[in-house]
C-alpha cells in the first residue's frame, strides 16, 4: 500500500489477518488445511482468488456486508489518501495505530492507572478507524468505528480532541507503545494540522450590524456580537456502567456476593454513600437523556405514588363497610 507515508506497517500490524485469507469458497479443501492456515509444516499460498473472496463480514441489526480483503485495503488507501480526514497526519504523529486485536487493546489499557484512549485501524465494518476509551471510573468504551463518509464530514483530529476533552482522557497510546500525556498529543495534533493559524490570534467572537435586534426607525443599527460554535463528539453510554466486550469474568459471582455483603454490613457507612452518589448521578443522566427538570420528576413520582395509594385506601373502604 502507498499512501505516500514516511511510516510503514510493521509485520505485527498484519497479526489480525491471520487465517483471514482463506475460505472453504476460495480455496479447494485438498490444498490447504483451513483450520491450521499457518502450519510450518506447509506454507500457505494465497491467490488473486483468496484476496477478491468477499470472505470478510460485518452483522448489525440493520446491515449484513461481506467485503474482500482487497476491498479493505483499497478503503483503507482512502482514508490515508483523502486529506480531508487527516488520517495520515495522525498515523505520521504516531497517535494512530495499525491493526490490533481488542484484547490487546484491553490488556495495554489495563496497566494505566488512570484513562486512557487507543485510537486504531480496523477492519471491523470495512477500513475504518476504531478508538477504545478507559474511563477514570475502569469502564472502557468502544466508539463506534469512523469510516471514511464520517471523517470526511469531521476529520479524525477533531474526533480525537472532542472524545480527549469530553472523556477526561489523560493519556494516549502512541506508535512506540508508549503512554503519551494529553498535553503532548494535543501539541501534536496541532503541528500536524492543515490549519497553521495561532490559537492566540483565532477569532472567537463575529460582530454583525442590523437594524432588526431592536424596535425603531429602519436607518438605527444595533451591533450584537455572536459567538461561534462547532459540532462536538459527545459519547452515548449505556445506563450500565457494565462493559459487554469485556472478556468473561471467572470471579463476577464472587465480587456481586461481596458487593452484596458489602452493602448489608452497618459499619460501611462509605459503600453505602458511593451508592447515593451513582443513584443521583444516574438520575441527572437520565433527567438529560429525556429532557425532564427536577419539578417534573417530582411530580412523575408524586402521580406514582397517589396511583399507588388508591387501591389501598378502596381496599381499606372495604374492609371497613364489610364488603
Amino acid at each position: 500500500m502507498n499512501a505516500e507515508v514516511t511510516r510503514t506497517f510493521i509485520d505485527e500490524d498484519f497479526n489480525i489477518l491471520q487465517q483471514k485469507m482463506h475460505c472453504s469458497e476460495c480455496t479447494e479443501s485438498s490444498t490447504i488445511d483451513l483450520t491450521n492456515e499457518y502450519s510450518l509444516d506447509q506454507p500457505s499460498l494465497i491467490s488473486f482468488k483468496n484476496v477478491l473472496c468477499p470472505h470478510l463480514h460485518f452483522t448489525s441489526p440493520n446491515c449484513d456486508l461481506r467485503f474482500s480483503v482487497w476491498r479493505g485495503m483499497l478503503e483503507l488507501l482512502h482514508l490515508f489518501s483523502d486529506q480531508k480526514t487527516e488520517t495520515r497526519n495522525l498515523w505520521e504523529a504516531g497517535l494512530l495505530q495499525g491493526f490490533m486485536e481488542l484484547n490487546t487493546v484491553y490488556s495495554m489499557l489495563r496497566t494505566l492507572p488512570g484513562s486512557g484512549l487507543v485510537m486504531r485501524l480496523s477492519l471491523v465494518a470495512g477500513a475504518c478507524v476504531c478508538i477504545t476509551v478507559k474511563c477514570s471510573n475502569d469502564e472502557f468504551l468502544d466508539l463506534e468505528p469512523l469510516d471514511v463518509k464520517k471523517l470526511q464530514s469531521k476529520n479524525l483530529n477533531d474526533y480525537l480532541k472532542d472524545i480527549i476533552l469530553s472523556e477526561k482522557v489523560d493519556f494516549v497510546l502512541d506508535s512506540d507503545k508508549q503512554w503519551v500525556h494529553v498535553a503532548e498529543v494535543l501539541k501534536r495534533c496541532q503541528k500536524v494540522s492543515g490549519d497553521h493559524q495561532d490559537p492566540a490570534q483565532e477569532i472567537k467572537t463575529r460582530e454583525i450590524l442590523s437594524n432588526a435586534l431592536h424596535p425603531g426607525p429602519i436607518e438605527k443599527q444595533h451591533s450584537i456580537t455572536f459567538t461561534p460554535m462547532r459540532v462536538a463528539v459527545v459519547t452515548c453510554k449505556t445506563n450500565t456502567t457494565d462493559n459487554n466486550n469485556e472478556p468473561d469474568d471467572e470471579f463476577a459471582t464472587d465480587n456481586a456476593a461481596a458487593n452484596t455483603n458489602s452493602q448489608q454490613d452497618p459499619n460501611n457507612q462509605q459503600t453505602l454513600n458511593n451508592g447515593e452518589n451513582n443513584f443521583e448521578a444516574e438520575l441527572r443522566q437520565l433527567m438529560h437523556k429525556y429532557g425532564k427538570t427536577p419539578k417534573d420528576v417530582v411530580n412523575i413520582f408524586s402521580q406514582s405514588l397517589h396511583e399507588q395509594q388508591q387501591p389501598l385506601e378502596h381496599l381499606e373502604a372495604r374492609e371497613f363497610f364489610g364488603i
